[in-house]
């Protein structure tokens, strides 16, 4: 059917076009939205880490859909936490996977010993031996926007997802 005929036939029934038009409108604001959100990975805990609008990076719960900490500048993960440094420092810290919120704890020392991350800006005891800036993570980066292969903690038994050293890293 020629697009002539079928706008012919929408003009006739007014609640057609209707339709029509929000399912169009519908279609092109949410490849609008995959284009302005761009890149996600999950975690091997299931938390996902995503690119926002304006280049910014999130800690989103394992339903992908909270939000849980923004403007990620180092991350640090095992099978069960993520530990965010954020550029809002009052959205800096260590994240659960199991109630999907910020782990409370009057000390950071406390936060450390109970995630088994290491409590230091550069290094971390998770999947990786150092502290990541989230875009390394993503899906398709060619070097040098991949983590070193140095930095794989593949020395760490109590990780349980070791398909995730599999992914791309730079020598």
């Amino acid at each position: 059917m020629s697009t002539r005929i079928l706008l012919s036939r929408l003009k006739a029934h007014p609640l057609a076009l209707t339709l029509f038009g929000a399912c169009f409108g519908a279609v092109v604001l949410l490849a609008a939205h995959n284009r302005l959100t761009g890149d996600a990975v999950i975690l091997p805990n299931g938390m996902v880490v995503k690119k926002q609008l304006g280049a910014r990076t999130a800690l989103f719960s394992t339903d992908g859909m909270t939000r849980l900490a923004s403007n990620i500048e180092f991350v640090c993960f095992n099978d069960r936490y993520v530990w965010v440094e954020s550029l809002d420092r009052n959205e800096t810290g260590l994240f659960d996977n199991i109630s999907n919120s910020r782990v409370s704890s009057s000390s950071l020392s406390d936060m450390y010993r109970l995630s088994g991350l290491t409590g230091n800006r550069r290094a971390c005891n998770g999947y990786s031996t150092s502290m990541l800036g989230p875009e390394l993570l993503f899906d398709g980066n060619k070097p040098p926007f991949q983590p070193s292969c140095d930095s794989q903690n593949i020395a760490n038994p109590s990780l349980k997802q070791r398909g995730w050293f599999d992914r791309p890293c730079t020598e």
